[in-house]
């Protein structure tokens, strides 16, 4: 079970899930995925499971990932969603998404006057996401350290039925829906996430 050294246990979850686990006859424990001391060649499979960390290290988070014949999340899935670009590819099989526009480094970011969601195309956690009105300073003072970073940016426009909703996030096991949760929303108007519901914090978000 892959996960991050913040979190070498797991999350709260964890428990729950080591205990299905060992119910179905696996002797499963965690590890964290980048130390150095860790025997990988001891275990007949790896689950990644909360490697928090990753968007800051992604091209050392594949290649540890690539060494792994027996990976329950394959290689060629890990390396194509980390990265938000996927949107675009799913856009242009004809899926439905929120209109999404990349904006890389050196290019000139246009935000607009009205509201948007601003993030890295690599990230989790909505660590370095915030929600502006387009015209805001902060809103191209995060872009522009993002882009200072050499990351690339999403921008989106809010959708403001998530302020009376929320969001649905619905979790598929082997092609069939089993459930799904509803996640309150979290981005208030100028400003970026709050530190609480970021695991993985990388500074501050605005200008």
């Amino acid at each position: 079970m892959a996960t991050a050294s913040v979190v070498r246990d797991l999350d709260e979850d964890g428990a729950l899930l080591l205990s299905a686990l060992a119910s179905a006859g696996c002797d499963a424990r965690p590890a964290v995925w980048d130390d150095p001391d860790e025997d990988w060649d001891a275990f007949d499979a790896v689950l990644v499971r909360s490697v928090w960390d990753y968007p800051r290290r992604r091209p050392e988070f594949l290649r540890w990932a690539a060494r792994f014949e027996r990976i329950a999340n394959p290689y060629d899935v890990l390396a194509w969603n980390t990265d938000k670009h996927y949107l675009a590819d799913l856009s242009r099989h004809g899926v439905a998404i929120v209109p999404t526009r990349f904006v890389e480094p050196g290019d000139p970011a246009d935000l607009g006057d009205s509201d948007v969601v601003i993030k890295p195309a690599v990230s989790s956690s909505a660590s370095d996401t915030g929600r502006f009105t387009g015209s805001d300073p902060a809103a191209a003072a995060l872009v522009a350290r993002l882009h200072a970073e050499g990351r690339s940016v999403m921008v989106q426009p809010y959708v403001n039925g998530i302020d009376v909703d929320g969001e649905t996030s619905l979790v598929f096991l082997g092609g069939e829906l089993s459930h799904a949760m509803r996640r309150e929303p979290l981005l208030a108007d100028g400003e970026c996430a709050p530190r609480w519901c970021r695991p993985m914090c990388w500074g501050p978000c605005g200008g």
